[in-house]
Parts: C-alpha cells; structure tokens; sequence
C-alpha cells in the first residue's frame, strides 16, 4: 500500500498473526474474524451516529508505526513493569489473565488493535502489595502515520495502584493512535487511573479502556482532554465480584473544531456494587463533545447503585454538546439515576463577584476553572492531582481565548 491508499484499505485484508504463542495466536485471529464481520461503523450505527469517521477511514497516512513507549516507576517489591513483548515471553499467563477476549467485542477499532499489537507494556501488581508512588506512563506520538498501542494493567488481590497514562502528540502533522487499555482489578484492590490527552491540531485519538472487577475493589477512572481533532474515549467497567465500588469521570477542554466523543458502559453482573459517572466538558469556537452512557444493571444484580451525570459549559454560539445517558435495568431492587445540563457561565454568579470588586476577565476565569476544579480535586494521589492541575491551568486559557 502507498501513501495514497486510504487508511479503509489498508486494513482490508489483515496479515496473519506474527507471534509463535497459541493463545495468543487464537486471539489475535479471533479479533480479525470478528473485525471483518463487523466492518467500520457508520453513522448508521447508534453509537457512531455523532461521530465522522471520513478523516481516519478515507485518510492517507504513510504508515503503521510502533508507538513511543516510556514508563517510569519507582522500583518497589511486588511491581513488574515491562515492555508487553517481553512479558508475553516471559510471563504469557500473567498476560493471559488479564486480556480482555474479544469473541464479543462490540467496537471494531479496538478489534484493529487485537488483530495488529506488536508492543506496548504490561504492568502488574503482586497480591497485597501497596505502591506508595504512581505508575507513569507515556505514549508520545512524534511523526505521522498510524499506531496500535496495547497496555495491560493487572492489579491482584488486596493490593494499592496509582496510574497515569498521558498520551501526546509532538507532530503537527496528521496521526491515528489507535490504543486499547486492559485493566484487571482483584479482590479488595485499590486503583486509580488517569488517562492524560495531550493532542496537537490534527492528532486523532482512539482509545478503548476495558476494566474487569472482583468483589470488595475500589477503582477510579478519570480522564482529561485537551485539543486533538477527533477523539474517542471507549470506556467499559465490569463488576463480577460483589460490594464493588467504580467512579468513572472526564473534563474535556476543547477549542476550535476539536471533537470529543466519551462513551460510558457499567455492566453491573454481579449484586450490591456502586457506580458513578461524572463529565464535564468546556468547550469554545466549533468544538463538538458527546456523552453517551449505559448503566447495564443484568439480571441477578441486586441492591445496584448506578448514577451518571454530565455537565457542559458552552463558551461560544457555534459549540454543540450532546449527552445521553442511558439506563437498562433487568432486576428489581435497585437504585439508578441520570442527569445532564447544559449551559454557559452563569450571569448572576459573574455579577457576584464584579460586585467585590474582581475584574469581569478574572470573574469569569475564575467560575470557569471552578467549573473544571471538581473533576481534579477528586484525584486521590497528590502527585498526580498536582500535575494534572498544572495542565488544566495551563490548557484552559486557550480554551477561554478562542470562544468567540
């Protein structure tokens, strides 16, 4: 294939799998059968239906390239960090256990990244272990052309995680990361996770995060978008395990055309587990975000708690914001609730604080950072809410200044 040849072509007919491992072998071919059954979503399609596919699918892009991985750590008993090539030679059940199968996978491009992973990295904590720093995480995009990277989380038993995985893009030219994030959370584990997206102008941002729970665990997700032309958040947490509490949150920041498209699932399987969404999404110039969520509540679930909730605030008269949770319950007994708002900085609260004599630019800074401050001071880890914090201060302003 050439430079010319759409990215839709590309993948038309997928190689073989590389790799001499049996099982992985079978998953990988596996996710290929099912990636050609399915094909690419179209707008037909009730989950795509907002999204436009058209500059990934008919786009040219001179090649798949293996992404820039980096991890840092601080080197504690109990923790395995290595790049996922080797962990699939070395420790291939460890792997095993904690990669999400594809037979039912509803999203073809996270199908794409099962059938063409080659490198990525594997982390894994040892039952009972408890990290006093966080995981550190890097997936840098530095040229154009296409990637798959695949990470896979295995926090076990009784044991204490903090992660961050920051994606960036340093090319101005156009790219696809297409990741997918497997995380198997054990027993009475504790995790918190952040997805940090960093992109330039034309970066386009795939990213599908698969969490599978035990009982008595407790997980965050948080997720903070900054620029980027296209791009997807694909989260889906399951509960097997009872007594299982899961906070799942975004801010997205957006500014001129960027597109940000959150789409939620919680599959509550297994009874008496708690789950709570939160989104917020700032948002200027044309910028377009989405919120489509799904509280699954299956039968036998009982005693579910559910809750989801998104709010956007909207800067200028072209930026459009879409939300629609969504509740499925098939057991009685249980709680579920949703909520959505839409709206711009509110004139009251602005006139409050021009009356104690704060500049209207610094009034409304100010209720505009508020807006975004409740999704970072939930970040339990100091470190991590720290650096997060610098980033939303730093990204905002842009926001702010393009909302005509």
């Amino acid at each position: 294939m050439t430079m010319t040849t759409p990215f839709r072509e590309t993948v038309s007919q997928l190689p073989p799998p590389k790799t001499e491992n049996a099982w992985l072998r079978d998953l990988q071919q596996t996710a290929t059968a099912r990636f050609h059954h399915l094909g690419f979503p179209t707008r037909k399609h009730e989950d795509w239906r907002y999204i436009n596919l058209s500059p990934i699918l008919e786009g040219t892009f001179p090649s798949t390239r293996q992404p820039t991985l980096t991890v840092e750590h601080q080197k504690t008993p109990g923790l395995t960090v290595m790049p996922l090539s080797l962990a699939l030679k070395e420790s291939p059940k460890l792997v095993q256990s904690a990669l999400v199968a594809d037979s039912e996978e509803p999203n073809a491009f996270a199908l794409l990244n099962s059938a063409l992973f080659e490198e990525g990295a594997f982390i894994h904590v040892a039952a009972g272990t408890m990290l006093p720093h966080p995981i550190e995480v890097t997936i840098e995009t530095r040229q154009a052309g296409v990637t798959h990277p695949r990470v896979i989380v295995f926090i076990e038993n009784g044991a204490h995680a903090d992660l961050r995985i920051t994606q960036i893009t340093s090319t101005s030219e156009r790219s696809f990361n297409n990741a997918v994030i497997d995380v198997a959370v054990g027993d009475q584990a504790q995790f918190n996770f952040i997805l940090l997206q960093r992109l330039s102008e034309k970066a386009m941002q795939f990213s599908a995060v698969r969490m599978r729970h035990g009982a008595d665990c407790k997980t965050t997700f948080t997720s903070f978008t900054h620029g980027g032309l296209l791009t997807r958040n694909d989260v889906i947490a399951t509960f097997l395990g009872e007594r299982t509490e899961c906070h799942l949150k975004g801010l997205g920041l957006l500014n001129a055309e960027s597109q940000l498209h959150q789409h939620v699932t919680t599959h509550h399987i297994a009874p008496r587990c708690v789950s709570r969404q939160l989104y917020k999404n700032i948002l200027s110039g044309e910028a377009r975000a989405e919120f489509n969520s799904l509280a699954y509540i299956h039968r036998g679930a009982v005693l579910s708690d559910s809750g989801q909730l998104s709010r956007s605030m909207v800067l200028s008269p072209k930026a459009r914001a879409i939300t629609r949770p969504q509740l499925k319950v098939f057991c009685d007994d249980v709680k579920g609730a949703h909520g959505a708002t839409v709206g711009q900085v509110s004139p009251e609260e602005l006139f409050y604080l021009q009356s104690r004599g704060i500049s209207k630019a610094d009034a409304r800074g100010l209720l505009i950072y508020g807006f975004a401050e409740e999704i970072v001071e939930g970040i339990a880890h100091p470190l991590l809410r720290q650096h997060v914090e610098k980033c939303v201060k730093q990204d905002l302003p842009e926001v702010v200044r393009n909302e005509a």
